[in-house]
């Protein structure tokens, strides 16, 4: 579970045991550089991510709200939803990406 401000208000966190960023998964059919969430923002790009995850809350500080994003069970909906042409990007845990790339 990521350690979050939101969630220590019902969560009491051990120290940590790892640290890891978020990753983009971005399908050969778009042309852009797209390698965070600013650059999904600024493209204008429908990003999909998975319900829950600390990445919902880190797009919304960026600003990325339902408009430009879905959320979905999880990271085999979010090959998925990429795969149909629903989002143009997936925002994962690194270790995530790397197993689905």
């Amino acid at each position: 579970m990521y350690v979050l401000g939101s969630r220590f208000e019902n969560v009491s966190f051990s120290e940590p045991v790892a640290k890891a960023g978020d990753a983009v998964l971005v399908p050969a059919r778009i042309p852009n550089i797209i390698a965070n969430y600013a650059d999904n923002l600024c493209g204008g790009h429908i990003m999909v991510t998975g319900v829950g995850d600390n990445t919902v809350e880190a797009a919304k500080r960026v600003g990325i709200y339902n408009d430009h994003s879905m959320q979905v069970l999880g990271p085999t909906e979010m090959v998925a939803a990429l795969k149909a042409g629903r989002a143009d990007t997936a925002i994962l845990t690194y270790f995530e990406a790397s197993h689905l790339a």
